[in-house]
């Protein structure tokens, strides 16, 4: 959708849904709501395809990983690149066949990102731009340096992130217990920067919860939340692994699965989509831990 939005000039999300354009000419946004949610579904989409792709290489599947390196390009998203990055370092610690393949289409993707950079220099360029947003806190210096790490950190990261992380180390008892689900913005409108940079979402407020998964769980329900998605998360890796094993009914299918759920779990600690994308997998996951109980009380009771 985002090569669609880049081939027509046309913003086909603004229009369907009537809501304002974005004014941003270098970063296209397809059918999401900004370019990162475009970014973070091409970067999900890379990824299914390398994991496919260790198991079955073709061209197709090549071809297909570097259309989602397009549309993360198009998208100037320096948080889709961080998510690309975690998730497939997950999946070289979890798949062996992704790390025996994994150079073939790097080079692939790397390749197609290279010829972008050089006949496209102003989205490079945009994305530049957005990086140092992240690395720097150049947007905010006006009104003086951070006082302390914390602050720092939290003035490259996103609006949605940078104040909760600023109301947990003012209040870190809420760290253990969180503040409820999807109750975060209300404390952390108080801790908004008071830089110049920040006056427009200063009136309007913090009206979403954090954009990263791992901050979203401890906004929701603190550590013991946190803790519980990591029990559900590992745990549904080891039911995959229990029927991917061979000889098991499906097992290549099962160990398909089992990567992709494993980049998609790294994805979403590092970049909550809005779409239920994680969900959907969380629930793949849980189905496969009940079959996986199922198959070893039927191995128990026929013994």
């Amino acid at each position: 959708s985002g090569a669609l939005e880049y081939v027509t000039h046309f913003d086909w999300y603004g229009t369907i849904t009537g809501l304002v354009p974005l004014n941003l000419p270098y970063r296209m946004r397809g059918f999401e709501f900004e370019p990162r949610g475009l970014g973070l579904i091409a970067v999900q989409g890379m990824l299914i395809c390398l994991v496919l792709y260790a198991r079955r290489p073709t061209g197709k599947l090549l071809a297909l990983a570097g259309i989602h390196a397009v549309a993360l390009f198009l998208s100037g998203s320096t948080s889709a690149i961080a998510v690309f990055l975690f998730a497939a370092f997950a999946l070289f610690l979890t798949d062996v066949r992704y790390r025996a393949s994994m150079y073939v289409p790097f080079v692939a993707i790397a390749s197609v990102i290279g010829l972008l950079t050089v006949t496209r220099p102003q989205y490079f360029e945009t994305f530049v731009q957005n990086s140092l947003l992240r690395l720097t806190t150049d947007r905010i210096e006006e009104e003086g340096r951070p006082e302390s790490a914390i602050g720092g950190l939290s003035a490259r990261m996103d609006i949605l992130d940078g104040p909760p992380v600023l109301f947990f180390a003012a209040n870190p008892g809420y760290i253990v217990i969180g503040t409820g689900p999807g109750l975060m913005s209300l404390p952390a409108a108080e801790y908004i920067p008071s830089a110049a940079f920040y006056d427009e979402v200063r009136g309007l407020g913090v009206n979403s919860p954090p954009s990263s998964g791992m901050l979203l769980e401890l906004s929701n329900a603190g550590l013991i939340g946190l803790a519980l998605w990591v029990v559900i998360y590992l745990g549904s890796l080891r039911a995959f692994e229990c029927l991917a094993r061979r000889g098991e009914p499906g097992w290549r299918s099962w160990s398909t699965a089992r990567s992709a759920y494993a980049a998609i779990g790294a994805s979403y600690l590092v970049q909550a989509s809005i779409s239920p994308i994680w969900s959907v997998f969380m629930g793949f996951g849980l189905g496969a831990a009940c079959l996986a109980w199922a198959r070893q009380r039927h191995m128990q009771n026929s013994v």
